[in-house]
């Protein structure tokens, strides 16, 4: 794929959603967005990735008929997650990149959007007003199979580096996406990741500051699938090996933070340096979970005095498995 960066791109967001036999998710995704009191420019790009059910390609095609600013681009044969978003990437014509899977959803709580005050509007303030911030990242409230919110935490380009903690759903310059060739198709999991890294590393490359501003009001909606078909349930490649397609994307960055570390066996030592991070905040969320009695089952609300949210410190037994997965 040829990736060419538009010179002139006009001022607004693309949101990219791929979608594949999300039907029965789409319409609801597509809704929030025009749910947003939004005073920016905005096209919503459906990237059809070989879906095969009659469902979902009849659902596209009502709400491209539906909308006028919504558009479909429709894939032979399914190709993944990043494929898709590389495609509505290079299809896009606005500035900024929103990508929204297509059973997640935008924020519709009046108290967090209005006045022009929901993701996009905050995402792209900041990028507009802050050169040297390359991602804008927001905390998360799940729905469906689960609820709660998925807080974020202060960027640390070293942790960054090995911590694995980082979603697709991030806002950034569509030139700069562009220009380091945008997702990773080798990767089905931790692609989301892998493609921060490579955004901060491209700054590294360039000599230029690089920074992750980080939104705390969970202004965007992650669904937990009641099925467990969510994309980070399914199989992939081992974690060292994911960590191996990482650093030979942007090996400048590690041997930056990394100096004593062989190039050869930087996978490895990122894998144990994952596992000790694990450690240490494993034992954080028990101790901070004793702090507060926390009954053995139960989920103890933390109240953020910054967002005015209350937050779910769980019970590390009852915690999913990836968050303890050494």
């Amino acid at each position: 794929m040829a990736y060419i960066t538009t010179e002139n791109p006009e001022h607004g967001v693309s949101i990219i959603t791929p979608c594949h036999n999300d039907g029965r998710f789409l319409q609801e995704a597509i809704r929030s967005v025009f749910a947003q009191e939004t005073a920016l420019p905005f096209e919503i790009i459906i990237v059809d990735d070989g879906s095969t059910e009659q469902q979902t390609r009849e659902v596209i095609k009502s709400i491209c008929e539906r909308y006028p600013n919504v558009r479909s681009l429709r894939l032979a044969k399914n190709s993944g997650a990043s494929h898709a978003r590389n495609i509505g990437l290079q299809a896009g014509k606005y500035d900024y990149v929103l990508p929204l899977d297509a059973d997640n959803k935008l924020s519709t709580n009046p108290r967090l959007i209005s006045n022009q005050r929901g993701y996009m509007d905050r995402a792209v303030s900041i990028l507009s007003k802050n050169p040297d911030v390359v991602l804008v990242q927001c905390a998360a409230e799940r729905f469906d199979g689960r609820s709660g919110v998925l807080p974020v935490l202060s960027f640390n380009e070293k942790r960054h580096l090995y911590a694995r903690s980082f979603d697709t759903r991030a806002i950034y310059r569509r030139a700069e996406a562009l220009a380091i060739k945008g997702y990773n198709e080798d990767l089905t999991h931790n692609e989301d990741w892998d493609f921060s890294v490579a955004m901060l590393n491209n700054r590294h490359v360039q000599g230029r500051m690089a920074d992750i501003a980080y939104i705390e009001d969970p202004v965007f909606m992650y669904r937990v699938r009641t099925d467990g078909t969510n994309i980070c349930a399914r199989s992939g490649l081992p974690v060292v090996e994911r960590y191996k397609r990482v650093i030979e994307r942007s090996p400048e960055i590690y041997a930056k933070h990394f100096p004593h570390i062989a190039m050869e066996d930087m996978a490895d030592a990122m894998v144990r340096k994952k596992r000790w991070h694990n450690i240490g905040h494993n034992l954080g969320l028990l101790f901070r979970a004793s702090t507060w009695g926390n009954i053995p089952g139960k989920l103890t609300p933390r109240f953020n005095a910054k967002s005015g949210f209350v937050a779910e410190v769980p019970n590390v037994d009852n915690a999913p498995p990836d968050k303890f997965d050494l």
